[in-house]
């Protein structure tokens, strides 16, 4: 079989069909849905959300032990990094990290209702470090969570409690930056798939989140941290695709860095990006590394600008959060997809590195000997699936952009900044993946 290369904007590379012809099918088929799909607002009255009131409850035991879990995992992967096989291949650390947990995240918490509450580990070591900081007694234990659905059903809107008026949505201008740190690691450091680069990457997270968490409370850290937002935002968009998400302040912005850098990471992979290193002799290994992370920080804040812009101009007709909304299902699938064969092998190495996470030659669970594929299903096969994630994920922007209000004058800056971001995802997805 011939292989599947990246290639220019001009080239088919093997899947029949111009770039350029699939961003617009896939345009035209968002604009067909945000044009012609029923979808009914919500009324003005509705109880709106902020999806952080679990921050300040206290713990049930089910989730005490579910955090710790996930904390020890994070444990885990910072001393495998650390002190584990060098080999990238031969350590859990980096199919685990960089390969599978993102991604994994945002799928569960499409799946799972509200799964970050579940498996927060860096809340979960902060309500731990509390009282030793404080010097005072931890909270007592407040049973199984089981027992608090009505609590949960609150939460929810369904019946009374914190439901009963609309929330006030924290800002999360913090976030912004854990958006930029974490995207230039994933695009712009050569050594992001290293076992000890990501193991000292991932302990300064932790000690940087946990360390907010108690110095400046964990509702701030719940709003900086963007692996969680992300988590939680995905949560919102399977409960009726936001229809009563209460926007915070500064979340397109967040979605614009991470999409700003995910792209940016997709067009160094085509043939376009090649070009244009070549056109400025900028091909050199320290002139493309600097390169690369000017075009980094040019396309974060170019994307972020631009859905800032589209955002301001739905708030004066009245749409406030209407482009967060109508991107971040776009957003989420380019989490999944940008990387999708990275993440593909990444599933499959899974089962062989957990029977030997450090390299040491184990074999704990008899998988040990297991087979990785390195292009599953092949490249025009995972092109395709990554257009097809790409413009589903923009359809339900449209029904959720349209859900959000019925005044067509005030969504339309969001719906173009939505067809833009479709068109631009589609067409890198179509060169890149």
């Amino acid at each position: 079989m011939t292989p599947v290369l990246p290639h220019p904007l001009t080239d088919a590379g093997g899947l029949g069909l111009l770039p350029y012809s699939i961003a617009l099918g896939a345009v035209v088929l968002v604009a067909a849905a945000y044009a012609f799909v029923p979808a009914t607002p919500e009324e003005d009255d509705a109880a709106q959300r902020d999806g952080f009131a679990d921050v300040d409850r206290p713990l049930g035991r089910a989730r005490r032990i579910t955090r710790a879990v996930s904390l020890v995992v994070v444990l885990l992967c910072v001393y495998a990094g650390r002190f584990g096989s060098a080999d990238g291949l031969s350590n859990i650390t980096p199919p685990l990290v960089v390969g599978v947990a993102w991604p994994a995240l945002v799928v569960g918490s499409l799946l799972v209702r509200r799964l970050w509450r579940w498996v927060d580990p860096w809340d979960a070591a902060a309500r731990a470090l509390e009282p030793l900081a404080s010097g005072s007694a931890p909270p007592a234990d407040e049973g199984d969570d089981a027992g608090n659905n009505n609590v949960e059903e609150a939460d929810a809107g369904d019946i009374g409690g914190d439901a009963a008026s609309p929330a006030v949505a924290p800002a999360v201008w913090g976030a912004v930056v854990s958006a930029a740190v974490v995207v230039y690691f994933l695009v712009a450091r050569v050594d992001s798939t290293q076992p000890r680069t990501i193991g000292v990457a991932l302990a300064a997270y932790t000690i940087a989140a946990v360390a907010l968490g108690i110095g400046a409370g964990r509702r701030v850290l719940a709003g900086a941290e963007v692996f969680g937002l992300t988590s939680r935002w995905a949560g919102e968009l399977r409960d009726g695709l936001g229809r009563r998400w209460s926007v915070p302040a500064g979340a397109e912005v967040v979605l614009g860095v991470v999409a700003g850098g995910l792209l940016l990471d997709l067009a160094r992979r085509s043939g376009a990006y090649v070009d244009v290193l070549d056109a400025i002799g900028a091909r050199r290994h320290a002139t493309g590394n600097r390169a690369l992370i000017v075009a980094l920080m040019v396309s974060c804040a170019a994307a972020a600008g631009v859905l800032a812009l589209a955002e301001r101009a739905g708030a004066r007709r009245g749409l406030a959060g209407g482009v967060a909304v109508a991107v971040l299902p776009v957003v989420l699938a380019l989490l999944v997809v940008a990387k999708l064969r990275r993440l593909l092998v990444s599933v499959q190495l899974l089962p062989i590195v957990a029977s030997d996470p450090l390299g040491r030659g184990w074999d704990l669970f008899g998988t040990a000997g297991g087979i990785v594929d390195p292009n599953p299903f092949g490249t025009p096969a995972q092109r395709w699936i990554a257009v097809a994630a790409v413009t589903v994920a923009g359809v339900a922007g449209a029904i959720a952009l349209r859900r959000r209000t019925g005044d067509r004058a005030a969504r339309d800056a969001a719906s173009y900044a939505l067809y833009l971001l479709v068109a631009v995802s589609a067409l890198a997805v179509t060169t890149a993946v």
